[in-house]
């Protein structure tokens, strides 16, 4: 190669480093515009029937089971028949998904600790008693603890429960129930339809007629049904407690 060549070549690559370290070199598409997306995965409760197992059939016929933003309510989008949807350009910070049929909500899920450039991936599962939330990724990493989707800590539809506190309101043999400690941040409702009644420290009979304002109970059972506002427990014991 010619020493004229060479010396050009020199000079192009120089001025190729000069260029690309001006600015503090390229900047990524997710820097220039950073944005906040959503993949998610809509499950069907386990608990519903084998013929009723998909999340569309939880909503009436010919209608689908639709998801908004309650932040941004223009930012909405439908589930489709395999249970996948998508949402772009969420709110940083945090915001909460509405998933609803025909004007109905079937329940909320918040999501906070959002970055403004981020790829949120969401598994949910749909019942007719809420929306529960199994599994929830920000950017690769898991964060599926950290997401509150139920006023009772540690409360887990489905599964089953064990609650200490006293009655409020009542009507029949359904009563509200103000939890002990900090447990919960709301009451909960308690259906004893079918629980068994016993009793701890108090004499004389021992049943439902004991359900009374005030009195001291240990509820267990399952949690049927749970948002961060409404929360219901059906029983299958109820202790009054002296």
């Amino acid at each position: 190669m010619k020493r004229s060549h060479v010396f050009l070549a020199a000079m192009i690559a120089v001025l190729g480093l000069a260029l690309s370290g001006c600015g503090g070199g390229p900047t990524s598409p997710s820097e220039a515009n950073p944005r906040v997306t959503l993949h998610g995965t809509a499950l069907a409760s386990p608990t519903a029937s084998a013929e009723t197992r998909d999340v569309q059939s939880l909503a009436a016929p010919g209608s689908r089971v639709t998801v908004s933003v309650q932040e941004s309510p223009s930012l909405t989008t439908t589930i489709s028949s395999n249970g996948t949807f998508e949402l772009d350009g969420l709110p940083s910070g945090s915001f909460t998904l509405v998933f609803s049929n025909n004007g109905t909500v079937l329940g909320t899920v918040t999501v906070d600790s959002v970055p403004s450039s981020a790829q949120v991936d969401l598994v949910v599962q749909i019942g007719n008693s809420g929306v529960v939330v199994v599994k929830v990724h920000i950017n690769g990493t898991d964060q599926t603890g950290d997401q509150k989707t139920c006023l009772i800590n540690g409360g887990v539809v489905g599964q089953g429960i064990e609650l200490e506190g006293s009655i409020g309101s009542f009507t029949g043999l359904t009563f509200q129930m103000a939890v002990n400690g900090n447990r919960a941040s709301d009451l909960v409702t308690v259906d004893a339809a079918g629980a068994s009644f016993t009793c701890a420290g108090i004499k004389g009979t021992c049943d439902a007629t004991l359900i009374q304002t005030g009195q001291k109970v240990h509820v267990g059972g399952m949690l049927t049904s749970c948002t961060l506002t409404l929360a219901q427990v059906r029983a299958t014991q109820v202790k009054f407690q002296h």
